[in-house]
């Protein structure tokens, strides 16, 4: 038959971010499992690529007891325990233990005096020599700790387990991130080897994008047939949880009533000349529909509408707006009932006839089209909606305009690069015209002056004027 989901569960398959089957992992889904689920006393958890667990950065640091190749765990201490053994203090300056189950000088006088004094690693009081990369990370920022021991919490090296650095995450270390905050609707959010997140098993089931875990998305079924699903006729569609919907497909004469089949060979799922409204006859099945050629007496198929029948052939006393779509055209099937297929209604996120547009789908309407100059053309009840539309006039200052009407937009001849004047706006671009360059303390084309004057001379609207050389003592007279 046509029916979606059937069959056996599918394989589990390693690679897609998500635990399933007989894994153990698979990429960041650790199925719930951490170093110290595993017996560990702390440290990062991965998953290897065969999708099993790896324990490498798991550590028993912090269990309290001392293991192999640690100098301390919480109050434990191997052989040393104060300054005075290290040769840093006295006795009576403690040591005390990194989270990393390393020595810490914090307490011990010399720590902090500016030389470096091993076992230290560095000094606060110094400049660090050593770098991250020198430590064997892949960069960052090295930092010393007030224990004169090495801070590499700003270092990162990518494939250790942990998000450091400038890292976005680090195998199963996504630093809260997910799917929906990267965007997207649902789906798992994994690591790429670089770093990096990898959003490539994300999806948002209705933007008519096959992404993530879907096998289709609105329209876009990736090639996908009632053929090549293995059926031999139908219309294939999506389901709105973005898998692929066969139930209107079918296999027309394996003998199992199927899609939009009324019958299948012998299989006429109960109908008879009888139930089709004749008198007597034998029913059969050609093509996967009625054949009443056998049926005797008036019946489905005579063209005339007869008890029971919503139509018959052509005779169909309604249409697909009576039946609650908003237009189409309705039919009649075998069986004359209405065939509601060729309907539509308002909201399909398909333009039909009589929609200006569905949705998203503007039927290539723009705001330029509909006459105004620019804009985001929006539809509502399959209408075009032009309220983000706009015209050069409407005084308010849009797109790629400079001005509108007396908009300036705080605009002025001085920062247009005048001196003074009126700036004017024309076919919403700077109309300049009534701005002039005098008074922007540069000598223009034209100009003598512009503000200051050599000696007893004056400048006036940017020409020059000799009236205080005129009359003054030393001065020459002036007519």
């Amino acid at each position: 038959g046509g029916e979606s989901g059937d069959g056996p569960a599918s394989p589990a398959e390693c690679g897609n971010a998500i635990a399933e089957g007989d894994e153990a992992c698979d990429a960041s889904d650790l199925a719930g499992a951490t170093c110290v689920s595993l017996g560990f006393a702390g440290g990062a958890l991965q998953c290897a690529g065969g999708c099993e667990l790896d324990t490498s950065f798991c550590t028993q640091c912090g269990d309290g007891a001392l293991q192999f190749g640690e100098f301390c765990d919480g109050a434990a201490f191997a052989n040393e325990s104060t300054c005075a053994d290290v040769g840093l203090g006295t006795a009576d300056e403690p040591l005390g233990c990194t989270e990393a189950c390393g020595l810490d000088f914090a307490m011990c006088s010399a720590c902090g005096d500016g030389m470096l004094s091993p076992p230290e690693e560095c000094d606060p009081a110094l400049v660090a020599e050593e770098s991250c990369a020198g430590l064997g990370f892949d960069g960052g920022a090295l930092a010393c700790a007030a224990g004169c021991v090495y801070d590499t919490s700003g270092c990162s090296d990518c494939g250790n387990a942990v998000r450091e650095g400038s890292e976005a995450c680090d195998g199963a270390d996504l630093g809260g991130a997910t799917c929906q905050t990267a965007g997207f609707q649902e789906g798992p959010l994994q690591c790429a080897p670089s770093c990096a997140l990898d959003t490539s098993e994300c999806s948002t089931c209705g933007d008519n994008l096959i992404s993530g875990g879907e096998t289709c998305d609105g329209n876009a079924l990736g090639g996908a047939t009632c053929q090549s699903e293995g059926f031999t006729t139908g219309s294939l569609s999506c389901s709105g949880t973005c898998s692929l919907d066969a139930s209107a497909c079918s296999v027309c004469g394996n003998g199992a009533i199927d899609g939009p089949e009324v019958c299948d060979g012998l299989e006429l799922g109960g109908a008879s000349c009888t139930s089709l409204g004749f008198v007597s006859g034998a029913l059969a099945c050609n093509d996967c529909g009625f054949d009443t050629s056998a049926c005797a007496g008036p019946g489905c198929g005579d063209g005339i509408i007869n008890g029971g029948e919503s139509c018959d052939g052509t005779s169909v006393p309604s249409n697909c707006v009576d039946e609650g779509f908003d237009g189409g055209t309705l039919g009649c099937t075998a069986k004359c009932d209405f065939e509601t297929s060729s309907c539509f209604s308002c909201g399909d996120g398909d333009v039909n006839p009589g929609e200006q547009c569905d949705g998203n789908a503007l039927g290539g309407n723009t705001c330029v089209g509909q006459g105004f100059d620019g804009g985001q053309l929006s539809c509502n009840a399959c209408g075009l909606d032009t309220s983000g539309c706009f015209r050069c006039g409407d005084g308010v200052v849009n797109g790629s305009e400079d001005c509108d009407g007396s908009n300036l937009g705080g605009a002025t001849c001085a920062s247009e690069g005048f001196g003074v004047g009126s700036l004017g706006c024309t076919a919403c671009t700077f109309d300049p015209a009534s701005c002039s360059l005098c008074g922007n303390g540069v000598v223009d084309d034209g100009e003598d002056c512009d503000g200051s004057a050599p000696g007893c001379w004056i400048c006036v609207s940017c020409v020059l004027d000799d009236g205080l050389c005129c009359g003054g003592v030393g001065q020459p007279q002036c007519d």
